[in-house]
């Protein structure tokens, strides 16, 4: 019984330190998987509205390319502080970059309220879609780490009033990079996203 006992532990032990080292040897492609896992990612189509979302400035850049390539007329803008006051830090805001890249200010949607998450900001596209139902399709622009969520979370909240588009920012315009593993900042991103991920699951999407 000793003998087998003995010869089970190490063929547990040698399972278990072949597949640790199939990991170690594969941990490039895992790592990456697990950034991978958080982008989803349309190509641009034509639209009638690009919802960008609060955050990376970098966003309104990448949005006002969109606008200017004609995939959509007008821009909506949540998610931030939209006080006209604070002339020094507009540029480092969604809509001061979008102003800055010569996107017409009429062509330009604001909401009554700043949201404060991604969930508030997918209610404020909600109340758009209802005070104007001639949009029928919408452009979400976001960083790609982020669209896992504003994917699950607009669908959900949205429906099938109107089609949507997951389109996030190119990479070199994100703050996480593609090894994201190599960068503190980035790892802090992911690791972030990832426990909100889990927290919307629970939360909002029950």
């Amino acid at each position: 019984m000793t003998t087998l006992f003995r010869r089970a532990a190490w063929g547990i032990i040698g399972g278990l330190l072949f597949m640790l080292s199939l990991i170690w040897l594969n941990r490039t492609s895992l790592l990456g998987a697990i950034g991978d896992f958080l982008v989803v990612s349309d190509a641009p189509q034509p639209a009638d509205l690009i919802h960008v979302l609060g955050g990376n400035h970098r966003r309104g850049e990448y949005a006002a390319e969109l606008y200017h390539q004609g995939y959509a007329d007008k821009l909506f803008f949540t998610g931030q502080s939209l006080n006209m006051d604070r002339v020094p830090k507009l540029k480092r805001t969604t809509y001061g970059q979008a102003l800055s890249h010569d996107v017409d200010l009429k062509n330009i949607i604001l909401p009554d309220v700043t949201a404060t998450s991604t969930y508030e900001e997918a209610l404020a596209l909600k109340q758009l879609l209802h005070d104007k139902p001639t949009i029928k399709s919408v452009i979400i622009v976001s960083d790609g780490y982020h669209m896992r969520r504003v994917c699950w979370t607009f669908s959900h909240v949205i429906g099938d009033r109107a089609r949507l588009f997951f389109v996030p920012i190119p990479a070199a315009m994100s703050p996480v990079i593609p090894r994201w593993w190599q960068k503190r900042q980035s790892r802090k991103i992911l690791s972030q996203e990832y426990a909100k991920l889990l927290y919307y699951e629970l939360v909002y999407l029950w």
